[in-house]
């Protein structure tokens, strides 16, 4: 019986045979060469992102700075939750509950996010997916309930995969799949709408009402949505709100970095 190498394989041997012989890749964070075609060193990777994702404290990604117990944000002076998370001490100002129960962010979006972001996503160096799999698959391992809910990948505009032709949370998911766990579960599909990133915060909370759709006729009863950044985090409750409404019981999110 053949043996069917599957696409994933068959392009990270050609991209470590381009760099290796046609063009050697610097690391975007240090300038020194990197290695496997990648666009980032493996002593960056191991000084600049494992230590957000060595402790195996889920309420405390890294013990010197302490996260939000919502939203994952480092805090600055606050304690248990960021000041957009704490629950309101006036009785009379009720807050609507998040369909999004709990985010795990990973990296900071001010200095590493913001060295980073940009580059990947509007230099097509889809390579940056490849780097990232592995730090999003080592959080997970260490902490086997998450590793055994599926992921959800937010889903992109359709302008956006029109014009760009493939977006970076499906090269993630893609990367991710070479792994056993967890399962990716593509049950979501978005409308056209203004790209968020354009818009304020009060109204990024209401240009993806109606626009997030689900796309399968049954849920898992808790799923984990992923994302690249998290700013306001309006992206990840239209998708928890349309999940929470399809009958999904826990939705969590889980972004690369935080704003």
């Amino acid at each position: 019986m053949k043996r069917i190498v599957p696409l994933y394989h068959v392009k990270n041997v050609l991209r470590k045979c381009y760099s290796g012989l046609l063009c050697p890749l610097t690391c975007i964070l240090c300038g020194n060469a990197s290695e496997a075609g990648l666009p980032l060193c493996s002593h960056c990777i191991q000084t600049e992102f494992e230590p957000y994702i060595g402790s195996d404290d889920l309420e405390h990604l890294r013990q010197a700075e302490p996260r939000c117990k919502h939203c994952g944000k480092i805090l600055i002076s606050e304690h248990e939750y960021c000041t957009r998370c704490r629950p309101s001490d006036d009785e009379k100002v009720e807050k609507q509950k998040p369909a999004c129960d709990r985010i795990f962010t990973l990296f900071p979006y001010i200095g590493l996010g913001q060295k980073l972001l940009p580059v990947w996503k509007n230099n097509n160096i889809r390579s940056f997916s490849t780097a990232f799999a592995p730090l999003i698959h080592s959080f997970l391992t260490q902490h086997p309930k998450l590793m055994s809910i599926p992921l959800v990948p937010v889903p992109p505009r359709p302008k956006k995969l029109r014009e760009k032709g493939w977006d970076q949370i499906e090269d993630l998911v893609k990367d991710l799949s070479v792994y056993p766990k967890p399962a990716i579960y593509r049950c979501l599909r978005r409308q056209d709408s203004t790209p968020q990133k354009k818009l304020s915060k009060t109204e990024r909370a209401v240009n993806l009402q109606g626009k997030i759709k689900l796309a399968a006729k049954i849920v898992p009863e808790t799923l984990i949505l992923l994302d690249d950044v998290m700013t306001t985090g309006a992206t990840l409750e239209a998708c928890a709100r349309a999940l929470k409404v399809a009958g999904c019981k826990n939705v969590y999110g889980l972004c690369l970095f935080f704003d």
